[in-house]
C-alpha cells in the first residue's frame, strides 16, 4: 500500500496490523475500529482522515499525533 491513492477509502474494522502506508494519500479515509498495530504512516498524508476507535501501537500513535498537529484529521486514542 505504500504510495498508493487511498483517499476516502473505507478501512473500518480492517485489521492493517504491519501495513506500510508511507507516502500513501489517506485524505478522508476511515479508520474507524480499525487495527493499526506497527503501521507505518510515515510522511502519509491523512489530512481528514477519521481515527476513532483504533487498535494501534505506541510507536504509531506518537506518528499519527505529531501529523494531527499539522491536520485536520480527528483522532481519539484507544
Amino acid at each position: 500500500l505504500r504510495g498508493m491513492w487511498l483517499a476516502g477509502i473505507d478501512f473500518s474494522n480492517t485489521d492493517l496490523s504491519n501495513a506500510d502506508l508511507s507516502f500513501a494519500n489517506l485524505r478522508g479515509a476511515n479508520f474507524v475500529g480499525a487495527k493499526l498495530e506497527n503501521t507505518n504512516f510515515q510522511t502519509a498524508s491523512i489530512s481528514g482522515a477519521v481515527f476513532e476507535d483504533v487498535k494501534f501501537s505506541a510507536s504509531s500513535a506518537r506518528l499519527l499525533e505529531v501529523k494531527r498537529k499539522n491536520s485536520r484529521s480527528r483522532y481519539l486514542r484507544r
